[in-house]
């Protein structure tokens, strides 16, 4: 009777161990590829309704729109969470659907319900609409904060992260948004001259009626269409003033003294200035702009604030001199350190395991 030869068993355990390791580096390397996030990204399927009832105040489209759709939609199934918000004119209600439900499903249900309860609504509401709030990768989270700062206004430094840092930093892959704030708004200022302004009979008031005539908005009404289906819609129309961005201040007419229109610029000076600021924020003595980025929705956000890294790097050589950039926040860093101390733990266990494996077999 032959005998099997005694290390059989502890090639059997040095290949099983081997494959192991080659599993496990194969794994690590994947780990780029991974979408690597602080927080999961949860998602519930959810619709939303909004409505407009123009000229009512808010009181009155809670008590005759808001508690009455909300009544309604309590009795669809599976729902999770309903919640509203109410204005002057409108509203909107949100629905969440447990994680089982079928979304394109609710909103059919819920379409039928706001169709069969429509008639208990006021005349001037418009017909609901629904949306489906599908899950998307739009919404992301914030991975980085820096600071601009330089010895210019906050506005001008404003202008500068806006034309310069924002493009550079929104051309990154896997960036969803770059939002920057700190800057003191900017306002319109009206220098009127007096003098002239009494030598033709003027006052401030009729100035500051007639730049209100030249940018009012009005509601005009609305016309009710009924669809081949038997529905009702209601379209309403606005009159709009002048387009508040492209328009000349000093070509504004503010009256008529005879046979001559007399227009803003020859009553006034018109300047573009910075609001008087309630706060101040420096940095070294110096005015600081706050830029944040955020990342899309199941990226590696370690990955995307490397590229962005790279990026500021290269701006920075670009600035003006007298301005600066530096990281205020990088929610990143916790992430790579607990990776690593994963990494490190499962080193040390396959270390351990082989030294166990090899100590057993001898």
């Amino acid at each position: 009777m032959s005998e099997e030869p005694k290390y059989s068993t502890f090639l059997s355990n040095f290949t099983v161990n081997i494959i192991f390791v080659v599993l496990m580096i194969v794994g690590a390397a994947m780990i780029p590829l991974l979408s690597l996030q602080l927080n999961p990204t949860r998602y519930l399927p959810s619709v939303t309704i909004s409505w407009r009832w123009p000229e009512a105040p808010v009181r009155v489209v809670e008590r005759e729109v808001t508690s009455v759709l909300e009544g309604v939609l309590s009795t669809v199934t599976e729902v999770k969470k309903i919640s509203s918000r109410t204005y002057n004119e409108g509203g909107t209600i949100t629905v969440e659907f447990d994680k089982s439900a079928d979304a394109r499903m609710k909103r059919f249900e819920i379409a039928s319900l706001i169709r069969e309860s429509r008639k208990h609504l006021p005349a001037g509401v418009s017909y609901p609409t629904i949306t489906m709030n599908t899950p998307s990768n739009e919404t992301g989270s914030t991975i980085l904060t820096f600071r601009l700062n330089g010895n210019a206004s906050p506005s001008y430094i404003y202008s500068l992260a806006e034309t310069v840092v924002s493009p550079a930093i929104s051309m990154v892959d896997g960036v969803y948004n770059v939002s920057i704030y700190g800057a003191t708004p900017q306002e319109w200022e009206l220098l009127y001259d007096q003098d002239k302004m009494w030598a033709l009979g003027l006052e401030p008031r009729i100035v500051s009626s007639a730049i209100d005539s030249y940018l009012w908005e009005m509601e005009l009404g609305g016309a009710l269409e009924v669809g081949t289906d038997g529905t009702e819609k209601k379209t309403y129309m606005t009159l709009l003033g002048n387009d508040t961005e492209n328009f000349k201040w000093e070509e504004i007419p503010i009256a008529k003294v005879g046979d001559r229109i007399i227009h803003l610029a020859e009553v006034a000076d018109v300047k573009l200035k910075d609001q008087r600021p309630s706060s101040y924020y420096r940095i070294n003595g110096l005015n600081t702009i706050n830029i944040t980025v955020s990342a899309e929705q199941n990226v590696n956000n370690i990955k995307v604030a490397k590229d962005v890294k790279q990026v500021v790097e290269r701006l920075k050589g670009e600035l003006p001199g007298g301005y600066s950039m530096m990281t205020a926040n990088d929610n990143t860093l916790y992430l790579k350190e607990e990776i690593t101390k994963n990494i490190y733990r499962a080193v040390l266990s396959v270390i351990l395991l082989l030294l166990f494996v090899l100590a057993i077999s001898r």
